[in-house]
């Protein structure tokens, strides 16, 4: 916490897989005012972004390439500005 930004956000970025599924469900939201959303972060620090993938069983690594991709862009100032 100390190396952190005074003022960063955070982003949670959530994929998954479920055996009820038959497609895949994306939703990305942006919170018009950040706050801290219980554990759902590693950090105690207000979450700006949440990002949630869901597809039905049998595509993980597919779903976590996605989350990796999602991650990296939330990681970029350019992205987020």
């Amino acid at each position: 916490m100390k190396k952190m930004p005074r003022n960063c956000k955070v982003a949670n970025v959530l994929v998954g897989e479920l055996e009820s599924l038959s497609e895949e469900i994306v939703a990305l939201v942006r919170l018009q005012n950040p706050f801290i959303v219980g554990h759902f972060s590693e950090v105690s620090l207000n979450t700006k972004y949440i990002f949630l993938y869901l597809g039905p069983k049998g595509n993980m690594s597919k779903y976590q390439e996605v989350g990796k991709c999602i991650s990296t862009l939330f990681a970029d100032d350019v992205c987020l500005n």
